[in-house]
């Protein structure tokens, strides 16, 4: 299973930083995700409440590796989301980005404006969310792992979808269960472990 940072190197200092993206790289990860929030025109690095300083100009001038970027909307406004949408397209033309959401009206409008863009569906319902891939145009489902079965990885394999799967238990247990459901890809904050348990 390829091995995704979650918030970089997940929780603690180096949460949604630059220094925890290249710590995840370092410890063996093949993407990192990042949390991205518009606070004042300006695209943070940042997990609603918390504000990091750093931005997302910074990441993107010598990304570590290629990034899925995690939009998280500040109010309840699709026209925030486009803006947002729209804005990240501009910023990341030469770079190897992926946009996440939780919303499928976001996922839509960047499909219809900006279909070059990858983008991943963030869902509490795998197996009924990966139905409308090919309505919102996203080639990665990302699930918590306590929700993933083979319903969802069958409908998943008929539509070409990776599925991504979140997971805070860092057990042998988990990852063989994991594997036999099929997931594609795991995101973690505990990138040691799943990659030095995958060699």
């Amino acid at each position: 299973m390829e091995v995704i940072g979650h918030r970089g190197s997940g929780k603690g200092r180096e949460e949604n930083t630059l220094a925890g993206c290249r710590q995840a790289v370092q410890a063996g990860a093949r993407r990192v995700e990042v949390d991205v929030q518009r606070i004042g025109g300006v695209f943070l690095l940042a997990h609603p409440p918390r504000r990091n300083g750093e931005t997302l100009a910074a990441l993107l001038e010598n990304p570590p590796c290629p990034l899925v970027l995690h939009i998280k909307r500040r109010r309840f406004n699709p026209w925030h989301d486009r803006a947002v949408v729209d804005e990240i397209a501009r910023l990341t033309e030469s770079a190897d980005v992926m946009i996440e959401s939780f919303w499928p009206g976001t996922l839509a409008y960047a499909k219809r404006h900006h279909p070059q863009v990858q983008r991943a569906f963030a869902t509490a319902w795998a197996w009924y969310d990966v139905r409308f891939s090919r309505r919102l145009g996203f080639a990665e489902l990302v699930c918590r792992d306590w929700i993933i079965g083979p319903r969802a990885v069958a409908v998943a394999e008929k539509r070409g979808v990776n599925i991504t799967v979140y997971t805070p238990r860092n057990t042998e247990r988990s990852k063989a269960r994991l594997r036999r459901a099929g997931v594609a890809a795991v995101m973690t904050d505990a990138v040691v472990y799943w990659t030095e348990r995958s060699r």
